[in-house]
């Protein structure tokens, strides 16, 4: 996302995580499982973990619990973080000290999860040392084994697609993310293995049509021995690299194109949030963050040619916000109740935040 306004507000956590990834490392944080809280776990979450959570619109300094609750009670234990849409909870957060292993503590925030109302059961438990955040998705009412999703605060802050889904899992609590991603990468091992280590089926398949290189001719209903496969494992795999470094060159020559001829823009891709929109956005969101138990998940977006309308729950209410029209870069405008305010870049729309939340608040 690069100049991304919640891309911005987390890098400004990153100080203050190498500072206590230093205060960790002279501490000697042990890796190690441990049913006692280190002392830096506190740190953890006053430093790292609650500002992260406030940026996606998550009190966590005072008591709100139609939107955000700390040290929320589970039977006889309690969770770091418990994170609610709609006076619902969706999401549950546990925190271990930065640099902590956190796959050893799985087991705990599998215990918190699977020991709420089987009935009303969030559906994402979140597991962080404040630099990673592994999102664990549930199916059956019971909370997966292994991450659907992580998101790695210092190597994934201008990762677009990260960011994005991260935004629709806090914000949104979007399943079909956690769907998708558990897909991707589950489809992805397995063709990882097959490209290491292609399976006999595979092998028997395609050996005919290679076989020819070690002057083999097989005929239908002949055996294929230990032996060729053998030889031909090696082969497939080398196939494998070849295909896939022709789609890596083909896709580099295909996006120097797409910048070329950068003004040949499919009408199609219009509808999709443009840069300048998108930071727009999480600005208007973060404006409305400051307005008192308001959940910033209702705040939507429909991008039509000329411009980008936002609007609090569905468009078919009525509840416009604003106009956006960012499509020139050379003149960007925000219409809010018929007044147009010419802006140069999104974070102008920081000055007009008042008006902004002004309306918000009549919507309500």
């Amino acid at each position: 996302m690069g100049s991304n306004n919640i891309a911005l507000e987390l890098r400004d956590l990153l100080p203050k995580l190498d500072k206590l990834k230093e205060q960790c490392n002279k501490d000697g944080v042990s890796k190690k499982k441990s049913n006692k809280p280190h002392p830096l776990e506190a740190n953890t979450i006053d430093l790292l973990v609650a500002p992260f959570l406030k940026i996606f619109g998550y009190r966590t300094d005072t008591f709100d619990g139609t939107r955000s609750q700390s040290q929320y009670k589970i039977g006889n234990n309690f969770v770091d973080f418990a994170l609610f849409k709609d006076n619902k909870l969706e999401i549950l957060v546990e925190v271990k000290a930065l640099t902590i292993d956190l796959s050893n503590h799985y087991q705990q925030l599998s215990d918190y999860f699977n020991t709420t109302d089987k009935f009303n059961r969030p559906k994402f438990g979140i597991l962080t040392d404040g630099e990673i955040y592994d999102v664990y998705h549930s199916q059956d009412n019971i909370m997966d084994k292994d991450p659907c999703f992580s998101f790695n605060l210092l190597e994934d802050i201008d990762n677009e697609k990260k960011l994005g889904n991260l935004e629709k899992i806090l914000i949104d609590v979007d399943e079909d993310v956690a769907k998708r991603e558990r897909l991707y990468k589950n489809t992805r091992s397995f063709i990882e293995e097959m490209f290491n280590n292609p399976k006999d089926e595979l092998v028997d398949a395609l050996i005919k049509v290679a076989s020819s290189q070690y002057g083999i001719e097989l005929k239908e209903g002949v055996k294929v021995t230990g032996s060729i496969k053998t030889n031909m494992k090696p082969l497939i795999t080398d196939i494998y690299k070849d295909i896939l470094n022709d789609h890596t060159n083909k896709g580099v020559k295909n996006s120097l194109s797409t910048q070329t001829n950068k003004e040949d823009v499919d009408k199609k891709s219009n509808l999709e949030l443009n840069d300048n929109e998108r930071d727009a956005l999480y600005i208007i969101r973060s404006i409305s963050h400051e307005i008192e138990s308001f959940d910033v998940s209702r705040i939507n977006y429909k991008v039509q040619a000329s411009n980008c309308a936002i609007y609090l729950d569905s468009n078919r209410d009525n509840k416009n916000i604003c106009k956006l029209t960012f499509k020139d870069s050379r003149k960007q405008y925000i219409d809010i109740k018929g007044v147009t305010i010419d802006v140069n870049k999104p974070n102008d729309i920081y000055g007009h935040k008042d008006n902004i939340k002004t309306v918000i608040k009549g919507l309500l």
